[in-house]
């Protein structure tokens, strides 16, 4: 048996918050879908969404099931065609399903009283970069080229500079 880790906990508090807020009614929900946007090794999500699809069906007294699509396409497509009643979302695919408006924020999550974060440029500490334009013709590394911090707000920031 696995234990839930606080984030999860935190998730099942938040999603059952959400759904009162939302005003769905228990007699309309015959069901809740919760799509976790896939952030680690499938295998130990498996557990995990287990605990919770059954933690957060305790608290709202209906089945939920909690799935793990295989991208963040085919959880964004679900909140847009209504397979998907409540998604765990990075911040770039938020603001993508804002731009058409299918969607709404209920919740964001808060780090240091702020919603919003900071990506930083670093390098070795002999080298003497000072800025962005110093790197230009030299080798740079991203993490994955879907991740917000780690390659797009990175990217722009150098295309920008």
């Amino acid at each position: 048996m696995t234990t839930i880790p606080v984030l999860h906990l935190i998730r099942v508090t938040c999603l059952t918050t959400l759904i009162a807020l939302a005003g769905a009614s228990e007699a309309a929900l015959t069901k809740v879908v919760v799509a976790l946007k896939p952030d680690k090794n499938p295998e130990a999500m498996a557990g995990e969404r287990k605990e919770l699809a059954a933690a957060l069906g305790t608290r709202l007294g209906l089945p939920v099931e909690v799935i793990v699509p295989m991208s963040g396409a085919v959880l964004m497509e679900g909140l847009t065609n209504g397979s998907v009643d409540l998604g765990w979302l990075a911040s770039t695919d938020v603001a993508k399903l804002l731009a058409p408006r299918p969607v709404g924020v209920l919740l964001a999550a808060r780090l240091k009283g702020e919603t919003a974060y900071r990506s930083v440029w670093l390098t070795l500490k002999e080298r003497t970069y000072a800025s962005p334009a110093d790197l230009q013709g030299k080798p740079v590394a991203f993490a994955s080229k879907t991740s917000t911090s780690g390659c797009i707000v990175p990217l722009h920031d150098l295309v920008q500079k």
